[in-house]
C-alpha cells in the first residue's frame, strides 16, 4: 500500500462560476465521474491510502467521501488558514505513517502512469522527486527552473 496526498483545497478561480458552489475535486470529468472519483477508482493503485489536504468547501468533500466504499482509505487535513501548497503538504505529511508519500494536485489528469512510476522509482533516505510538464503559456501554473543536472534551483507559484 502506499500513501498519497491529494491537494484539493484551493479555491478554484479558474472554475470561479463552478467552484464557489462545488469543490474542484468534486467537479465532474465526464457525466457522473467526480474528479475524486476517478483518481481513487481508476488512477491510484489498489487501496492506496490517501490523505485529502482539503480547504475551500471542505465539508462537501468531506460528506461526499463518507458514502464511498473507498471512504475507509481516506484521512482529512482540513487547512483552517490557506497555508498554500507547501504548508498544505507539510501539514497532511504529519498524518501519514510511513516514510514515503507522493502528493498530487487533485485538478490534474496526469499522464503519468503512477503505478508504473512507483515500480521504478528507487528513492534513498531524504530523497524527493519532483515531477512537472513542459508548457509555453505559464500563466495559470507554477514554475519550476531546474539546473544542467536536473535539481530544482526554484519554484514559483
Amino acid at each position: 500500500m502506499f500513501n498519497f496526498v491529494i491537494l484539493c483545497g484551493g479555491l478554484g478561480k479558474r472554475f470561479q462560476k463552478i467552484s464557489q458552489k462545488i469543490p474542484k475535486i468534486l467537479i465532474e470529468i465526464k457525466p457522473g465521474l467526480p474528479m475524486l472519483d476517478w483518481l481513487l477508482e481508476y488512477y491510484l493503485p489498489p487501496n492506496s491510502k490517501v490523505i485529502l489536504a482539503t480547504g475551500h468547501l471542505r465539508e462537501l468533500v468531506k460528506d461526499f467521501v463518507s458514502k464511498k466504499s473507498y471512504k475507509n482509505n481516506i484521512i482529512f487535513s482540513h487547512e483552517e488558514n490557506k497555508l498554500g501548497t507547501g504548508g498544505a503538504i507539510i501539514k497532511a505529511s504529519r498524518l501519514i505513517q510511513a516514510n514515503e508519500f507522493i502528493a498530487i494536485n487533485g485538478d490534474t489528469i496526469q499522464e503519468l502512469k503512477i503505478e508504473k512510476f512507483i515500480k521504478k522509482s528507487i528513492l534513498k533516505d531524504g530523497d524527493l522527486i519532483n515531477i512537472g510538464c513542459t508548457i509555453s503559456d505559464l500563466s495559470d501554473s507554477g514554475k519550476l527552473l531546474v539546473d544542467s543536472e536536473n535539481f530544482i534551483t526554484s519554484f514559483t507559484e
